[in-house]
């Protein structure tokens, strides 16, 4: 006699991943109904509906150094600007299918310790101190997933950070989430079978591009001031191009890559 267990669909882990990513949103962020796609093809006033004055004048602010020297003076908190993003942020998933791992609790209080950093001591922890930094789904941030849209690498969060998330969180930064791809980042487009199609934040019927389509598709709609993506064949100019966004691709070598998988 043998006893036999049946393992979870694709598709069942493919549910219960989303599942457990939208329980990640504080259901006052939440939308519902969701407008359609023909009735509300550009997400941009959409999200602004939804923010406040306050909130929109942060996330909507493109110069970084503004928000890097208010952060520095104290005039601004790091849990302040954190939250505003990242609410934003998950507004505009919803609207675009732009993220994978959510992790707003973690950015929340990385926030506050650096900004009980800043009042204890006078001094900032680095560069980006206390600026929320987006990161593409391909770099091991400790806690959560690196599936790289593949659906047998969910459910197995890293045990610690790497080159990338390291040196983010030495400069001062705060991960907030990780953003869509296509699977093993083949594609110049965002779709994989775990968390869906990435589309246009400007048109929701088109896509953002890829591989780091929802990088371009968050910035883009404001839902991250500064996001990190790849470039090999086009992964960061594509979306670019797509999202009317300046992208930095630097020279192989000039910065660390090392994947968590």
């Amino acid at each position: 006699m043998t006893i036999t267990t049946t393992s979870p669909s694709y598709l069942d882990r493919c549910t219960q991943k989303r599942a457990d990513q939208y329980a990640l949103i504080p259901p006052e962020w939440r939308i519902d109904p969701i407008p359609s796609v023909e009735s509300k093809p550009n997400a941009l006033p959409v999200l602004r509906s939804l923010l406040t004055s306050q909130e929109l004048s942060l996330t909507e602010e493109t110069d970084i150094g503004v928000l890097l020297r208010r952060l520095a003076s104290g005039e601004l908190s790091s849990v302040e600007l954190t939250r505003a993003f990242a609410k934003r942020a998950a507004l505009a998933h919803q609207l675009t299918t732009c993220c994978t791992e959510i992790f707003f609790e973690e950015a929340f209080a990385a926030a506050r310790e650096l900004d009980s950093h800043l009042a204890t001591t006078g001094t900032t922890v680095g560069p980006l101190h206390g600026l929320p930094v987006s990161i593409k789904d391909l770099f091991s941030v400790k806690g959560v997933d690196t599936s790289i849209g593949w659906v047998g690498l969910t459910n197995n969060p890293e045990q610690a950070d790497k080159s990338v998330a390291r040196t983010l969180r030495r400069l001062g930064a705060v991960l907030y989430l990780k953003t869509n791809l296509p699977q093993s980042m083949m594609m110049s487009d965002s779709y994989n079978h775990v968390f869906g199609q990435c589309v246009n934040p400007f048109n929701r019927a088109l896509i953002s591009g890829g591989s780091s389509g929802g990088e371009g598709t968050l910035v883009a709609a404001r839902g991250s001031v500064l996001g990190i993506g790849t470039d090999l064949g086009g992964s960061i100019r594509i979306p670019a191009a797509l999202c009317g966004l300046y992208g930095l691709s630097p020279s192989p070598g000039r910065h660390p890559y090392e994947r968590g998988k």
